[in-house]
């Protein structure tokens, strides 16, 4: 995952794992893209991704996780159910 994410330019991302993933001996990336290939080995492993964004400022990071108790330590994460309005606060 490291080098077709430093290859795309992702040089900004944390693994925020509960479980072990150790490297496969061989895998084959065949007519799909490099986020299609990553995207289909970590749902294979159990592990789903985000963006998070800083609080103040512009950086912002890509987290792989594999247990959603991972998110937690992310910090607070405000919730806006209603996509329909407008807010003045960052959500998801």
């Amino acid at each position: 995952s490291s080098t077709l994410l430093n290859e795309n330019g992702v040089t900004e991302w944390t693994p925020v794992f509960y479980e072990s993933h150790p490297a496969r001996e061989f895998c084959v990336q065949y007519g799909e893209s490099d986020l299609a290939f990553l995207t289909r080995l970590w749902s294979e492993e159990g592990i789903f991704y985000f963006d998070w964004h800083a609080p103040q400022g512009a950086a912002q990071k890509l987290v792989l996780c594999d247990d959603v108790a991972g998110v937690s330590t992310l910090g607070e994460m405000p919730f806006n159910p209603d996509t329909d309005t407008e807010v003045s606060t960052m959500c998801i």
